[in-house]
C-alpha cells in the first residue's frame, strides 16, 4: 500500500520541459475561464441594465397612468401601438391588429354543453 502511494506522488512529479508545458496550459486555461467568466459577468449586467434599470425609464409618469382605466379583469391594455412594418416600395407587411381572445380549461368545465350556450349569450357570433 506505502509503495503505491509513493509512486502516484512521484509519477504526478513533473520536471523540465514537460513541468514548463503544463504550467503553460494551466495558466491558459485560467486565462480562458477568467475571459469567459468576464463575458458572461458582462452579459448578466447588461441583461440587468436593459430588464430592469431602463425599464424604469420607460413607465408612464404617474399623472398619466392616473388616466388609465383598469377593466374588471385588472387586465390593464397595452398603452402602445407598434409601428407598422413595411417593404422598402412601402407596401404593408404586418400591422397591429385589435383582436379578443377566449381560453377554457377543459378541466374547469363540469358541464361543456351549458358552458356553450351560455358563451353564445354572451358572444352571439359564436353560433
Amino acid at each position: 500500500m506505502m509503495f503505491s502511494q509513493s509512486m502516484r506522488r512521484n509519477a504526478l512529479r513533473l520536471e523540465g520541459e514537460r513541468s514548463s508545458a503544463l504550467d503553460l496550459a494551466r495558466g491558459r486555461l485560467v486565462l480562458m475561464c477568467g475571459f469567459f467568466v468576464l463575458v458572461y459577468v458582462i452579459f448578466a449586467i447588461r441583461a440587468f441594465d436593459l430588464s430592469v434599470i431602463q425599464a424604469q425609464a420607460v413607465q408612464l409618469p404617474s399623472h398619466e397612468l392616473a388616466q388609465v382605466e383598469v377593466p374588471a379583469n385588472n387586465i390593464i391594455p397595452s398603452l402602445e401601438r407598434r409601428a407598422d412594418i413595411l417593404d422598402r416600395n412601402g407596401a404593408l407587411l404586418a400591422t397591429t391588429l385589435k383582436t379578443s381572445a377566449l381560453f377554457a380549461d377543459p378541466y374547469l368545465i363540469s358541464d361543456a354543453k351549458v358552458a356553450a350556450e351560455k358563451l353564445v349569450k354572451i358572444f352571439p357570433d359564436l353560433k
